[in-house]
């Protein structure tokens, strides 16, 4: 299958996939919020990692990291793999589970 070696700052973090039917992905993502935009029990600006995707067979979301903080001068690598086996995923929920 095919699934991703995702390392912080050199340290692997997980080897993560989702088998031969689902989504994968890596996210780094940052905002900031100014002026009226800002809320109230809300982060002003966060800058974090996400690695999940959807298992297509199980039908869940899956997470093996979630909302990891990140700051400048991180660096973030991502090896894409042929792998036989991956980490169990930490976060797992069903797909029509309701916000």
């Amino acid at each position: 299958m095919i699934a991703f070696n995702v390392y912080l700052n050199g340290i692997k973090l997980c080897t993560a996939g989702v088998g031969d039917d689902g989504v994968l992905s890596t996210e780094v993502c940052w905002f900031r919020r100014i002026g009226a935009r800002k809320k109230a029990n809300f982060p002003d600006e966060q800058l974090t990692l996400n690695v999940g995707g959807i298992d297509g067979v199980a039908e869940e979301y899956v997470r093996w990291q979630e909302s990891r903080s990140l700051g400048v001068g991180d660096e973030i690598r991502v090896e894409i793999i042929d792998a036989d086996t991956v980490d169990h995923a930490p976060i797992r929920r069903p797909t029509d589970e309701k916000s």
